[in-house]
């Protein structure tokens, strides 16, 4: 009987290559949301750099911040798309069922913790406003919301570091 599509050892291997790289393109695009984020201007200026928003440098860097997390969304989209590609759902008898699960789920806490940064990003609020008109830092919900960004930035960090340390664990740095 002939089969359409039998899934071989090396492509495997490659599925878990080009995930790994879409974890590192996204890992560097996360990078530069938070370097672009008025979070990161803070954290500057109370390691005592003064004024760093008025650098031309950084506020041409800045300007494309917007941009930056379109990139990311569709970098962590082709991220999570070959990693199901690579694992499946992980199935009872695999030898890798256990770490692939904790991969996957760390990495789903990432997502949703991006979801949660990026709506209480200050561009979410225009991207928003034709469907939630309401929706801006005097809405008294919002605003209390809104007022923890920096911290999301935390968990997120703290999901993406366990995200990368249990793939590392796995494979390290390139399957072979």
């Amino acid at each position: 009987m002939g089969v359409l599509y039998r899934v071989s050892a090396q492509t495997a291997v490659n599925d878990e290559r080009v995930a790994i790289i879409f974890g590192f393109i996204t890992l560097a695009l996360a990078l530069a949301v938070f370097t672009s984020c008025r979070t990161f201007v803070s954290l500057l200026m109370r390691a005592g750099i003064k004024k760093p928003a008025d650098n031309k440098i950084y506020r041409t860097f800045n300007k494309y911040h917007m941009y930056y997390w379109w990139f990311f969304g569709v970098s962590v989209l082709a991220h999570v798309m070959m990693s199901t590609f690579h694992t499946g759902l992980p199935k009872a008898g695999d030898p890798d069922a256990g770490i692939h699960w904790t991969i996957l789920i760390l990495g789903l806490g990432g997502v949703i913790s991006s979801g949660v940064l990026f709506s209480t990003c200050r561009i979410s609020q225009t991207l928003l406003a034709p469907a939630i008109p309401k929706l801006s830092l005097t809405n008294k919900a919002y605003a209390s919301y809104f007022k923890y960004h920096a911290y999301y930035w935390w968990a997120l960090a703290l999901l993406v570091a366990a995200h990368f340390a249990a793939g590392y664990i796995h494979v390290g740095f390139w399957p072979g």
